[in-house]
């Protein structure tokens, strides 16, 4: 039976489907964004961008605002209305990620207007996605606005007992283990496993684990375009932690503006920007 709680919400309104979703390692790219997007309790890090300024922006504190540019990370984000031309996911223990997460205390469109070279990188990246571009290219152009958006960061230092968590959860069943079951394996405590990976990652243990969930139903879409196919429901709901296949199908609606046959079909297509892949 599904548990409504660990659903994704869906936006009310949702539009159509996403028109591509760029597949990588560290991050997804989304092009032409729902119209209508409302973040869920524990939204991955995101940044979302429009060329023309168009949609509206409603950080979880504060009055509504036009943006061009926002960054957003768990409950930093209220909603966002009108088109985003692009919205971009990133792994939160990453140094990206991880810049983002401290960045979305606030949202970037409520300081100061992105710098030229930011705008610039913002319009290319738009482009890029609407294109349908070439996955070495698009990895490039995404790199390089990750790079402007977050200059002068590192990578959370490496820690023994993080490690062991993200070797675990990167296992086939690693996505089926609760907290208790990470904490043993760390030997840790399951509240201080929590408190320990939130204070060395700046990512709460439950937000890494949606980011991986993003990943794989993404990873398996690929598979489901390679093979001309729709995304395989079973392999959904047991791979990546789902409690079932309607549990699956609320989040690829919430974070994707798809179902999950259409994220594995011509619908809304994937292109496969992995390192394996692009290089």
């Amino acid at each position: 039976m599904s548990d409504p709680r660990h659903a994704a919400r869906q936006p009310a309104g949702a539009s159509p489907a996403c028109q591509c979703v760029y597949v990588a390692e560290d991050w997804l790219l989304l092009a032409s964004c729902p119209g209508g997007y409302a973040s869920s309790r524990a939204a991955a890090p995101a940044v979302m961008g429009s060329s023309d300024g168009g949609f509206t922006v409603t950080p979880a504190r504060g009055e509504a605002l036009r943006a061009r540019l926002t960054l957003h990370a768990q409950k930093s984000l209220s909603a966002a209305e009108g088109e985003a031309l692009f919205c971009l996911y990133v792994n939160p223990i990453t140094r990206a990620g991880a810049a983002i997460q401290a960045a979305a205390l606030g949202t970037v469109c409520a300081g100061p207007a992105p710098s030229a070279e930011v705008l610039a990188l913002i319009e290319r990246t738009a482009s890029l996605a609407a294109g349908r571009g070439d996955p070495t290219t698009v990895r490039g152009g995404v790199d390089a606005l990750l790079q402007a958006l977050t200059p002068n960061t590192v990578a959370p230092a490496p820690d023994p007992h993080v490690q062991t968590v993200i070797r675990v959860l990167d296992r086939a069943d690693g996505m089926q283990l609760g907290v208790p079951d990470l904490a043993a394996v760390t030997g840790l405590s399951a509240d201080y496993l929590r408190q320990h990976f939130k204070r060395r990652t700046g990512c709460s243990l439950s937000g890494y684990r949606l980011w991986l969930r993003l990943r794989h139903l993404a990873q398996v879409a690929l598979e489901g375009t390679a093979r001309g196919e729709g995304a395989d429901l079973t392999r959904l709901s047991i791979g990546a932690g789902f409690y079932d296949s309607a549990h699956a199908a609320h989040f690829a609606q919430a974070y994707f503006g798809a179902s999950l046959s259409a994220l594995g079909a011509a619908a809304c297509g994937m292109v496969d920007c992995r390192l394996s892949v692009a290089a």
